[in-house]
C-alpha cells in the first residue's frame, strides 16, 4: 500500500500554480510511484503538465481557489480593458485639440504673412 500524500485527481498548488494530480508514476519518464514526484495538470499560470514535481513541494488545493484565480484574472482584465477605454478617450481629446491648433496658427500664420506683405 503507497503512503502517498496525493492521489490522481486531487487538485494541489505548487510553485507553478494550481491543477489536478495528472500521475503520480510515469513509466515514460521511468518515475516510479515510491519516488514521490507527481505531473500536475495546470489549471492556472499555464497549460499541460508542468515537469515532475516533488510531493513535498504541493499543498492541498481545491476548485475555490481555481474560481478565485481567475476571478482575480478577470477583474484584472476589466480593469485594463478600463484604462484603455480611458486612454483612447484622452488620445482622441488630444487629437482634437492638435487639430484645433494646427487650424488656429495656420491661420495666425496667414494673417501675419498678409501683414508683412502689406508693409
Amino acid at each position: 500500500m503507497s503512503s502517498r500524500k496525493f492521489k490522481v485527481g486531487d487538485i494541489v498548488k505548487s510553485s507553478h500554480g494550481i491543477g489536478f494530480v495528472g500521475w503520480t508514476k510515469n513509466e515514460c519518464m521511468n518515475i516510479k510511484e515510491e519516488d514521490g514526484l507527481l505531473g500536475i495538470s495546470l489549471q492556472t499560470d499555464g497549460c499541460g503538465f508542468v515537469s515532475p514535481v516533488k510531493e513535498g513541494d504541493c499543498e492541498k488545493s481545491s476548485l475555490k481557489e481555481i474560481i478565485f484565480f481567475y476571478k482575480e484574472q478577470t477583474r484584472d482584465a476589466g480593469i485594463r480593458c478600463q484604462e484603455y477605454a480611458n486612454k483612447s478617450k484622452n488620445y482622441d481629446a488630444l487629437l482634437n485639440e492638435n487639430k484645433l491648433l494646427k487650424e488656429l496658427l495656420s491661420g495666425y500664420f496667414e494673417q501675419r504673412g498678409k501683414l508683412n506683405d502689406v508693409k
